[in-house]
């Protein structure tokens, strides 16, 4: 059966190329077009009829395969580039502008790439193990986060390593832009550290959790909230660099936490739960539904957050009635980001992305990827890049998947 899936997949890319080079010099009237349908309706449907593709008799069958082989035919692809240069899996990627991201991978290097030429510029090396993150401080720098307990700053006009910041004993898992100057980290060893890039030095270390520090997010230009392994979420004061709450309740990881509003976060975690919490009194409401870890949370709008989770579905909720007003069918959920009011888009273990409407429900899905897709980034309105475990980043332009096949959740 697999060895028969794969036949299809290349006949259908037969297909595809066949039919847009024949209407590409085809006249433009019906007879021609007439042609073309007829030659994919009888080939086609032949090679369904010889694998035991039936639906009906034969010459139902052909017309089955034909009407789902059509919206394929002629469609363009969306992915406008694969850009390829990493020789292990893509874990982060970083929009500087519309023209230039940065990649960071398991083969310990990060890549610019420019969009207009489908290009890498640089590789920029010095890192010893995995670059798990990495982060635009501004139109010049970015800062990476390792495996190999090193955060380094990197000038993206030579390309080169302008400082590296040692201080954690175990690997960086996050790293949070808090101003132009001052960065903080989240580490395994977990400690979150408070970091000056004028100096290059470490301003403070923050120090209460009790296992790995998973997720970091600003509130204000003085206060971040950091999830953990430990199963809380701390809020931390930076001008005094003290904890001043821990939110309890998660009974496992907290995998992602998001700012909702200037005194509300909401955590994700490996209890199947959401929890939105309230900064003022240190209490929350519970999210019920999933049925494995909410591994990733993102903000719609000030009353809608959508999360991603291990159980193959994204959860729309309502935060106003804290309850869920959409299920959407995927698999295992690696990412998800935003591009609109109405649009997210997921990478999973499938490995597609998918571009959902939240006004329907339903998806858009984009194919390319070999391999499960870690971390989607959004470019501006209408491009999508992402990275996966099949070591490439793919640029998607959204325009064009109208014309993709429609699934219903």
């Amino acid at each position: 059966m697999a060895a028969l899936v794969r036949e299809g997949e290349r006949v259908y890319a037969f297909y595809k190329k066949y039919i847009w080079k024949q209407l590409a010099t085809a006249p433009a009237d019906t007879e021609a077009s007439g042609r073309i349908l007829r030659t994919v309706y009888s080939q086609f449907g032949q090679w369904c009829v010889a694998n035991e593709y039936m639906v009906g008799d034969d010459s139902d069958t052909k017309l089955f395969w034909l009407e789902r082989i059509l919206p394929f035919l002629c469609s363009e692809d969306p992915c406008v580039a694969v850009l390829n240069g990493h020789t292990d899996i893509v874990l982060s990627v970083a929009v500087v502008n519309e023209t230039t991201v940065v990649s960071g991978s398991l083969d310990n290097t990060l890549r610019v790439w420019d969009l207009t030429t489908s290009t890498c510029t640089a590789v920029m090396e010095g890192h010893t193990n995995t670059v798990c993150s990495v982060l635009k401080v501004n139109a010049t720098t970015v800062v990476s986060g390792s495996y190999d307990n090193t955060l380094r700053v990197w000038d993206l006009t030579t390309s080169t390593c302008t400082a590296v910041l040692n201080g954690h004993t175990s690997g960086v898992s996050s790293v949070l832009k808090v101003n132009e100057t001052t960065v903080v980290s989240g580490s395994m060893d977990s400690t979150l550290r408070v970091w000056d890039l004028t100096t290059n030095t470490c301003a403070a270390v923050l120090s209460g959790h009790t296992f790995h520090v998973s997720s970091v997010l600003k509130v204000n230009a003085t206060t971040v909230v950091s999830g953990g392994w430990d199963r809380t979420l701390r809020v931390w004061d930076l001008t005094t660099n003290t904890c001043t709450a821990v939110l309890n309740g998660h009974t496992d990881t907290v995998w992602s936490v998001l700012k909702l509003n200037a005194t509300t976060v909401v955590s994700g975690s490996g209890d199947r739960t959401l929890r939105v919490w309230d900064l003022t009194t240190s209490t929350c409401k519970v999210l019920n539904g999933h049925t494995s870890g909410v591994s990733s949370v993102l903000k719609v709008n000030e009353t809608t957050v959508v999360s991603g989770s291990q159980d193959s579905t994204l959860r729309v909720w309502d935060l106003t009635t804290n309850t869920c007003t959409a299920v959407l069918n995927a698999y295992f959920v690696y990412s998800v980001a935003v591009v609109n009011a109405t649009t997210v888009v997921s990478g999973s273990s499938d490995k597609t992305l998918r571009v959902w409407d939240l006004t329907t429900s339903t998806c858009k899905v984009l194919n390319g990827h070999t391999d499960a897709v870690h971390s989607v980034a959004i470019v501006n309105a209408t491009t999508v890049v992402s990275g996966s475990m099949d070591k490439t980043l793919r640029v998607w332009d959204l325009t064009k998947v109208l014309d993709l096949r429609s699934e219903k959740t």
